[in-house]
């Protein structure tokens, strides 16, 4: 009775996710019939334009008024778009003028009036402008071609069905490999896609190319569809060859160069990321393929994990099952946000081969030790490994089944604090963090310096050392919700092994592809535009990425040592502590403060101080970086005294304070609160008034390539303020420009992230959507270059 009422509990899911997979069905079907209509409709319209419209130019200095009361005569205008000149907004260049009748553009354009238009203008009417009119001409819309074919996916509805023929849980991860993997028919498409852009580089000036591709296509864990990874080694140049081709400039070479392949569409160069690459279509086959020029790292990276899942039968059917399930959940892949990597996921499972109690992989560090060739050096960091297993010690035999395996690696990190750990595949165990502090262990003695390396990110929620680039930690950009939500799978996963290796039946592993995964902490985190309190109208708020202290500081120093800072530190308020709100100084002094006060008290007073230091970064990026002009500069009080803390150390509420700057101006400070009105210690938020008069966010991709690749010197926000100067010297004097858009920027910590909210004060028509959409992106990103 009891299973079958079981049974029928758990019924509805399945059912639930049915109606869920025909919503989304509904939800394209819905799309694309609301693009068939848009594009009819426009159809529609260029009929009906058709003979009715006109072009005039040649307007001189006439005014769009003078132009409409001269049209006027000949007929009712339904419509007018004016293009003003380019050089000089104040002036028209031409004007795109329709008709209520077909009638009124014959007489415009007929031997009578066609070339006699003059038109009085003037202050009072002395002069006349000869204009040209002629027919406008509606564009008939050209057919697009067609869309490449999306590449063969994998289909859990079939998985599904596959599996529930399996009873055993071994068969069944067994089955899985077989589902996903690469047939011979994608390997060969995709050697074949190597090999023209091999032969296209051959026959263009680069005899000597190498392709090469590396990631899930050559490590044997690559699903079906999965995009293609390239490195580009285009060999030795012409010896008269002054200097070596950029990592932007081979980018877009290849971008050049791939367009006389018929094969590959959508040819899309990215010069602005870490990494520069061209990304393009494979138009038969639908495959997404990347092309970097960076170095040789991600190869050999791809040789070691094919080697791994070579050493043992059981290996690549448990890595395609765990990337599987997280690939089902989110959060492994590319795409970044809340993910990590595949190459991630795949080094987390390795670290869990190596340090079993009967260990199925050894340790790279052994690995590199039993190498006798010459090792292959990139930047400084030992990518050889010995590959001969009859070189290395012998490990003792393991029996455990897949399942076992399987269960064995989310139980392994699902108890593990990840924030205390440091996970390292060089060694093949998991260290205390304070360990490190102390004394490196001994196979690290003759390796560069790698715990102060700022790439590394020692304060990350994940530390996952790159096995070879001892100084990379792959799993630096996780955020903390997601962390949050790959702690809570993994636990969760864990948890449903245990009861189907009590309960077998067949297609069991299904349940693992059935969870509901919700973290409990993520479900507390409130909108981040409701952070801000309900007065402060935030159009857009997002999240800041982290930045190490050492960054930070670093930051902050170069900045202080600037000839920019000791413009704009004359329009700084004097704050309590008469020092630059977020410089060392005063969170020295602040610090002192609190000292005598309850210890539950420090916790405010350093997210005080950090707060103040992004503040500082932020206000920089806007001042000097982007050229917004600041009209409000907050003073930032300290709040840091016993009257002003309840009994759990938390800050009592306050109202909002007004202050007075030397120029007289009102600053602000805030103290918000949640819904039950119980103030957080995380609750400062620090604001600033910023006008905006240059379109900055236009543009800047004509001279990003040439500041990055000529100046190899400066910071990155020194190259940014760069970038807006080229943008300054085609425009007008900021002065004599009228503000474009007005906004406030909020900042605050909450629950050790850093959120950032943009108001709108005042704006031009809708220039504040696209300055707020291009700030969400732009700062996340220049942050992360720092």
């Amino acid at each position: 009775m009891s299973d079958s009422k079981m049974d029928t509990d758990k019924q509805p899911e399945p059912e639930k996710k049915k109606m869920e997979d025909k919503s989304e069905e509904a939800k394209a079907s819905h799309h694309a019939e609301k693009i068939r209509k848009l594009k009819k409709y426009k159809e529609q319209q260029r009929e009906k334009m058709k003979g009715k419209g006109i072009y005039v130019t040649n307007l001189g200095i006439l005014s769009r008024s003078n132009v409409q009361a001269y049209f006027t005569k000949f007929g009712t205008i339904t419509n007018i778009h004016v293009i003003w000149d380019k050089s000089n907004k104040d002036k028209l260049n031409s004007m795109l003028i329709d008709f209520e009748m077909e009638e009124s553009v014959l007489q415009i354009l007929s031997k009578k009036h066609r070339y006699n238009h003059l038109i009085l203008c003037g202050p009072n009417n002395e002069k006349m402008q000869r204009v040209k009119v002629m027919e406008r001409k509606v564009r008939e819309s050209r057919p697009r071609s067609p869309s490449p074919p999306p590449p063969s996916q994998i289909s859990f509805g079939e998985i599904k069905a596959r599996l529930s023929v399996h009873t055993d849980l071994d068969e069944q991860i067994q089955e899985i490999m077989y589902l996903t993997e690469l047939g011979e028919d994608d390997i060969e498409e995709r050697n074949a896609i190597c090999g023209n852009i091999s032969k296209t580089f051959a026959k263009n000036g680069h005899p000597r190319c190498v392709v090469s591709p590396f990631g899930s296509t050559v490590n044997g864990l690559g699903f079906r569809g999965c995009d293609v990874d390239i490195f580009l080694d285009l060999g030795e140049l012409d010896e008269n060859c002054e200097k070596k081709l950029t990592q932007v400039q081979k980018v877009r070479l290849a971008a050049s160069l791939l367009r006389y392949i018929p094969h590959c569409c959508r040819i899309h160069p990215i010069t602005g990321a870490r990494v520069p690459i061209v990304k393009f279509i494979h138009r038969s086959t639908g495959i997404n393929c990347d092309i970097s020029f960076k170095n040789r790292a991600s190869v050999l990276n791809s040789e070691y994990i094919r080697y791994c899942t070579e050493q043992d039968d059981r290996i690549r059917p448990l890595m395609m099952a765990i990337r599987l399930v997280c690939k089902r959940y989110e959060v492994a892949g590319g795409g970044g946000g809340c993910k990590i990597s595949n190459y991630a996921l795949t080094m987390l499972i390795i670290l869990y081969l190596q340090q079993l109690e009967k260990p199925l992989l050894p340790p790279l560090h052994t690995l590199q030790q039993c190498f006798d060739g010459e090792p292959e050096l990139i930047d400084g960091w030992n990518f050889s490994f010995c590959s001969d297993f009859t070189k290395l010690p012998q490990l003792p035999v393991n029996r455990q089944g897949l399942f076992d395996l399987f269960s064995g690696f989310f139980c392994f990190y699902s108890s593990l604090d990840l924030r205390t750990k440091f996970l390292s595949p060089f060694l093949g165990k998991a260290l205390d963090r304070t360990i490190l502090e102390k004394e490196l262990p001994p196979e690290y003695k003759d390796k560069p310096e790698f715990i102060n390396h700022d790439s590394f990110g020692m304060d990350r929620c994940i530390q996952l050392q790159d096995p070879f680039e001892l100084s990379f930690n792959v799993c630096k950009n996780l955020p903390e919700r997601g962390y949050r939500t790959i702690m809570t799978l993994f636990g969760q996963v864990h948890n449903k092994c245990e009861e189907l290796k009590e309960c077998l039946r067949p297609g069991g592993f299904n349940q693992l592809l059935e969870l509901d995964i919700k973290p409990e902490e993520n479900a507390d985190l409130p909108e981040l535009k409701d952070m801000f309190g309900e007065k402060n109208k935030v159009y857009l708020a997002f999240i800041l990425p982290s930045i190490t202290k050492l960054t930070m500081d670093s930051c902050l120093a170069s900045i202080s040592q600037g000839e920019t800072t000791e413009e704009t530190s004359e329009n700084t308020v004097d704050s309590k502590v008469e020092t630059t709100p977020g410089s060392d100084d005063a969170s020295d002094q602040i610090k002192e403060e609190a000292s005598e006060q309850p210890k539950d008290a420090e916790s405010v007073v350093n997210i005080s101080a950090d707060l103040q230091k992004m503040n500082q970064l932020l206000c920089y990026i806007f001042s000097d970086c982007l050229k917004f002009k600041q009209v409000n500069v907050p003073e930032i009080p300290i709040p840091v005294n016993i009257q002003d803390l309840k009994s759990d150390g938390c800050l009592k509420r306050k109202p909002e304070i007004e202050l007075h700057s030397s120029e007289g101006k009102r600053a602000r400070h805030e103290s918000t609160e949640d819904s039950s009105q119980d103030s957080d210690k995380d609750g400062f938020v620090l604001t600033a008034d910023w006008e905006v008069r240059l379109h900055v966010w236009a543009g800047r991709k004509r001279y990003h390539a040439q500041v990055y690749d000529t100046d190899q010197d400066s910071s990155v926000l020194q190259k940014e303020a760069e970038i807006t100067v080229n943008q300054l010297k085609s425009a007008p004097p900021l002065d004599d420009i009228p503000t474009e858009v007005s906004f406030r920027h909020h900042i605050k910590i909450s629950q050790g992230r850093t959120v950032l909210g943009l108001e709108m004060l005042r704006s031009r028509k809708k220039s504040f959507e696209n300055l707020f959409t291009w700030l969400r992106s732009y700062i996340p990103d220049l942050m992360k270059r720092l």
